[in-house]
């Protein structure tokens, strides 16, 4: 319970809001299918690394696709959120794209035997940032 509350008062801080917001933000996402393979610290941290640059709603549409994807893959969501986000950024897509996006990287990651990290680092390194750069870590 410490992590989560940690986690959650540094995205309220990076947010410019109140960690009960962004507690009702993890209740909220607490209650999605999409989540629910997911632990409490790590849907906790996916907040805490959104925030830094995205909205409450915008953390709505993006973590149930990184919710699919680290479930589908086997992969570190905290990990991927950091990835994930950049990779939305570098494109210049908004979060409303997430969906769009999330089935690409699982449609490129199968067809082209990739993990999904691989994958991620690809179109990263692609839209010209360095796949070192642009991993968002705590």
């Amino acid at each position: 319970a410490d992590s989560v509350q940690t986690a959650l008062a540094s995205a309220a801080t990076a947010r410019g809001c109140t960690q009960e917001e962004m507690s009702e933000l993890l209740d909220r996402l607490n209650e999605l299918s999409e989540l629910s393979a997911v632990n409490a610290v790590s849907r906790a941290e996916v907040i805490r690394i959104l925030a830094q640059d995205r909205s409450i709603s915008e953390i709505e549409a993006i973590a149930p696709e990184l919710g699919k994807l680290s479930t589908m893959h086997a992969s570190d969501i905290v990990r991927l959120a950091g990835d994930f986000d950049s990779l939305l950024h570098l494109a210049g897509l908004p979060a409303t794209e997430s969906p769009r996006i999330a089935a690409e990287l699982h449609t490129t990651s199968a067809v082209a035997g990739l993990s999904l990290s691989d994958a991620v680092q690809a179109f990263v390194t692609l839209l010209g940032g360095a796949a070192e750069e642009a991993i968002n870590r705590p």
